[in-house]
């Protein structure tokens, strides 16, 4: 089911802790207004992972620049339909990844502090609130998820729980799963789910508890979260499960999804609205690679539609009746949520053939290329 009164903003990398990459309160951008698509504003900025940045309250959210980790560096607010400054705050040096907006408050992940971590701005006061360091380190941050009160994050050795409002943890795990990956973890309805050493892990949010988990295999992307399922990529196909379990602590999918051809690289989108959203890449060895974008049933992993497209970096986002993503090396592409058919594109400029991170809220499309940040809007 689609949620009840749908707020218009990407609260954090792909949306929401759940990874469905979908903002359902979008209704500015249209298969009409799409056709208009023009760049508003540019502005340098840093993203080190391919979830987009952060848009809330009809302003976004972002690190400039990382610098020289002996340089300071802020966070900067601007409202995202003008690119005026609004505000920005001096944070503690280090390398920071995409935050999360729960409660007030702005979460960010950092890394080479020394040591990873997480550190909260109140957005009402623009001050920093709390901080912690944890043991762990890496050269950049992983990513993080905000459900409920609660956000969830690794760094390196340990996947640890804290509480928003003080950054007190709750409970913590060793994690051995690939976490670079953005969506290798998430959080809905007080559960906590987690790719974790060739399982995915089921726990409870609040406690931290085992309840339930999976064999899946050591990499791929998911999980992602909507309608009551968990997706989780499978080699070539997808496997769904109930996010309630199985009433026993192992548990076996609802149902697979195997997609056909020679698949080489297969990326999970969005989800919610009773579909699911990947791209895939096919290599015969005796014929051309194609790419293609299709949308699945949540209830049965049937396939709706596909239809082909010139490439990808990473999985398609949701807003409102569109789909967006990457489609080639420089074109950004919305497509027909119920039937696959384009519907607009533009070209991003600067991007290198790199993964593009896209967030979508008040009528902007927000693209972050690497070292820019760029945004669209219909101008109608």
């Amino acid at each position: 089911m689609w949620r009840t009164n749908p707020v218009d903003a990407w609260a954090q990398g792909l949306a929401d802790g759940g990874n469905s990459g979908f903002n359902a309160g979008e209704r500015q951008l249209t298969a009409t207004t799409v056709r208009h698509l023009h760049q508003a504003w540019i502005a340098p900025a840093f993203f080190a992972s391919v979830s987009g940045p952060v848009i809330a309250n009809g302003s976004v959210y972002y690190i400039p620049s990382p610098g020289n980790l002996a340089d300071p560096i802020s966070l900067v607010v601007k409202n995202v339909v003008s690119g005026a400054r609004l505000w920005n705050v001096g944070l503690p040096r280090g390398n920071y990844g995409t935050g999360a907006i729960s409660n007030g408050r702005l979460i960010l992940p950092f890394a080479q502090a020394p040591g990873a971590g997480l550190l909260a701005v109140d957005l009402t006061t623009r001050r920093i609130v709390w901080r912690t360091v944890l043991a762990g380190n890496q050269d950049y941050a992983f990513p993080l998820v905000a459900d409920n009160g609660s956000v969830f994050f690794a760094d390196g050795v340990h996947f640890t729980a804290y509480r928003v409002s003080d950054g007190h943890p709750l409970w913590s795990h060793t994690y051995t799963s690939a976490v670079d990956l953005p969506n290798s973890y998430a959080a809905a309805d007080g559960t906590v789910f987690t790719r974790d050493n060739q399982y995915l892990s089921a726990y409870s949010a609040t406690t931290g508890r085992l309840l339930w988990r999976a064999p899946i295999g050591a990499y791929g992307s998911g999980p992602v979260v909507a309608d009551g399922r968990v997706y989780m990529e499978e080699g070539n196909g997808i496997e769904a499960f109930d996010t309630k379990g199985c009433g026993k602590t192992r548990c076996t999918g609802v149902w697979d999804a195997v997609i056909p051809g020679d698949v080489d690289d297969l990326e999970l989108g969005t989800a919610e609205g009773g579909r699911l959203f990947v791209v895939w890449r096919d290599t015969p060895v005796s014929g051309p690679w194609t790419y293609h974008l299709g949308s699945l049933s949540a209830a049965t992993g049937k396939t709706v539609w596909t239809t082909g497209v010139t490439g990808f970096g990473a999985g398609p986002v949701r807003a409102g009746s569109l789909l967006w993503m990457q489609s080639g090396n420089t074109t950004m592409e919305a497509y027909d949520a119920d039937r696959g058919t384009p519907v607009g594109g533009v070209t991003i400029p600067g991007t290198g053939g790199i993964p593009q991170t896209l967030a979508i809220a008040d009528g902007s499309v927000v693209v972050g290329t690497g070292s820019e940040m760029v945004a669209f809007r219909s101008g109608v």
